[in-house]
């Protein structure tokens, strides 16, 4: 895949050289190497809009736009001060993006930000600087169990108990225990 960002202007014509390009059984592309025209279409007049904001948890929020954007880096988007660590496009809706903190906002009111051209469109206009305030609210709903299995991990041959919840968990220090590990699925 190629990406023609925003430097490259509309209506230009780009020369692509594949040097060295092999297929899947190690056939060498011919001729080596291979030039090929491509020309960026016109940006499509409309710059992408956040169209909602959603707190799934004080760490980890729901930002939709009002069409598809180029993947952006962490940096992006400013959420009340804190370091944003993790920007993932949801699989289904390419419209969404989940963003994690480092740290749990507090409960109470914040703000999200987002400079001007952080973010493009796939047409490669760009935001236009946006800030809204959300509200992150006290979660008085107790995680519930779903389920708790054995499991035998690969890597070291213990037996551990695996148990999972409707939604993230996390462990507070009052909690002890010899061995804790945590997957990426909260797990």
């Amino acid at each position: 895949m190629v990406n023609l960002n925003t430097a490259v202007k509309s209506n230009k014509e780009i020369e692509l050289k594949l040097v060295g390009a092999v297929d899947w059984n190690n056939n060498l592309l011919s001729p080596n190497p291979a030039s090929i025209a491509l020309t960026k279409g016109e940006s499509d007049g409309k710059a992408p809009e956040v169209t909602d904001i959603t707190v799934i948890n004080p760490q980890k929020l729901e930002i939709k736009f009002s069409e598809e954007v180029v993947k952006f880096g962490t940096a992006a988007v400013t959420v009340s001060g804190k370091t944003v660590t993790k920007v993932e496009q949801d699989k289904n809706d390419k419209t969404k993006f989940i963003i994690e903190l480092i740290s749990p906002l507090s409960v109470g009111y914040g703000n999200v930000s987002i400079d001007a051209d952080a973010i493009i469109d796939l047409s490669g206009e760009g935001i236009k600087a946006f800030s809204k305030a959300i509200q992150v609210k006290e979660d008085t709903e107790a995680p519930e169990l779903t389920s708790a299995v054995i499991q035998k991990d690969g890597r070291d041959g213990y037996e551990y108990l695996v148990v999972k919840f409707n939604k993230d968990v996390y462990k507070n220090s009052n909690f002890s225990s010899g061995r804790i590990y945590q997957n990426s699925n909260n797990q």
